[in-house]
This record gives structure tokens, sequence and C-alpha cells, in this order.
């Protein structure tokens, strides 16, 4: 089983360590006189020591990194709960302007259909007056021509 440093050991390497993560010949012979560990302990616990730093600040660059995401998250999340209600309200309102749509189409297609039977009507209303026209005439000259007995006589045959 391995032996625990001593905490004068572990004191004297973290000041090292402070100093320079990577030592040089003549700091690991210092260090080797003043802990009374050899070479091998010593470059060990560096290396060691160097991992654990470098694990410890991976470990702080995912936990921000994972704060960061959460966030984002909780971000997307709102933004996706504001476009599902955009898009409800906007099919809402779709909706409202196709049945809008729809009665103005109707209505349309009623006021065009009133123009079509609107000018029907002022035809008829020609034809009729210029009927009553010609009749007006033809009585006028009837009575010119045959007098007024002969109006008695076309009343008396209202088919003719």
């Amino acid at each position: 089983m391995a032996k625990r440093f001593e905490q004068h050991q572990i004191e004297a390497l973290q000041s090292a360590f402070e100093e320079s993560e990577h030592l040089t010949k003549e700091k690991k012979m210092e260090l080797v006189a003043a802990t009374g560990l050899d070479v091998e302990q010593i470059a060990s616990w560096f290396s060691r020591k160097r991992a654990r730093k470098r694990a410890k600040e991976v470990e702080t660059e995912l936990q921000l990194t994972h704060s960061r995401l959460q966030q984002e998250l909780r971000v997307c999340r709102w933004t996706e709960a504001d476009l599902h209600k955009e898009l409800l309200e906007s099919k809402k309102r779709e909706a409202n302007l196709n049945d809008e749509n729809r009665r103005l189409k109707e209505r349309l297609a009623i006021a065009e259909g009133d123009k079509q039977f609107g000018s029907l009507i002022r035809f008829f209303e020609d034809e009729n007056r210029r009927f009553e026209e010609r009749i007006a005439v033809a009585e006028t000259d009837d009575h010119k021509q045959f007098g007024p007995s002969m109006r008695f006589v076309a009343d008396d045959y209202p088919d003719w």
C-alpha cells in the first residue's frame, strides 16, 4: 500500500506547483532534498496534480456550458410557447378572414346577380314603355281611322 505524504511534503510540493506546473531538473533536486521523496514520487505527484487541475477546469467549463445550455433551453421553450400561441392566433385570424371572405363573396355574387337582374328589369321596363307607346299610337291611329265605335268593338273582343 502506498504511503501517504506528510503535511510538510504536500506543502512543499504544492508551493512548487504554484510557481510552475512543470519542474526543471534543478527544482526536482531541491524538492528531493526538502521533502525526502524520490524523483519518481515527485514527478508522479506533479503529473497527477496537472491531471486533476485539467479535469477540474474541464468540469468547470462543462458546468458553465451546461448552465448556458439550460438557459438557452428555457429561452427556446418560452419562444416555442410564444410561437405556438402566435400560430393559434394566426389560425384563428385566418379562419375569421376566410369566413369574412366567404361572406363578401356571397354579397358580391348577390350584388352581381342584382346588377344582372337590374339590367333585365331595365330591359323589360324599356320594352314595356315602347309597347305602351305603340299601343298609344295604334289607338290614336284606330280612333282617327275608324272612330270611336271601333273602340267598343275592340273592347268586346279582348283576345283580339
